[in-house]
């Protein structure tokens, strides 16, 4: 019976470590989804700051000192995004749909980069299409925050499931 007894407590504190691996790998892997939603987010915010910025330094008829930095950052996240890739510390993006729509945002992001530049070169600013752009891209940028929350949830729900 003792036998007996210490073998169910070494099967019992086997799938109790085996459980908290399991758990801690899951945390580990949220934390990377975290990261690559709050990176989408980022994009969402970067776009209305630089579409503010435009409007400033056509109103200051100079270009604002701070939108070229704004711009390189949100294309640097763009393609950041779009690669995903370990370095950045981001959970793939596994999200065919989800990928899709990144791809689809570059047109948007190489049309602000070319309004920058007409900017800087004191040409006229299409700002309406700017507006456009900037509203088609937030949609777009919305779904996508939306698909990788998803994709998360979905991932925990069959590991808790």
């Amino acid at each position: 019976m003792n036998r007996k007894y210490i073998i169910a407590v070494l099967i019992a504190s086997f799938v109790l470590v085996v459980n908290q691996v399991f758990i801690q790998y899951v945390l580990h892997q949220k934390k990377y989804d975290a990261k690559t939603i709050n990176l989408a987010g980022k994009q969402r915010m970067l776009s209305q700051k630089i579409n503010l910025e435009f409007y400033k330094s056509l109103e200051e008829k100079q270009v604002s000192p701070l939108l070229p930095s704004l711009f390189e950052e949100w294309k640097h996240t763009h393609y950041t995004l779009l690669n995903n890739t370990r370095v950045a510390k981001l959970s793939p993006i596994t999200d065919p749909q989800a990928l899709s729509l990144i791809a689809q945002l570059s047109p948007k992001v190489s049309f602000v980069e070319n309004q920058l530049k007409q900017l800087s070169s004191k040409r006229a600013v299409d700002i309406p299409a700017l507006n456009t752009n900037q509203a088609a891209f937030l949609a777009e940028m919305n779904q996508v925050v939306l698909l990788l929350e998803k994709t998360s949830s979905d991932k925990l729900n069959f590991i808790v499931c």
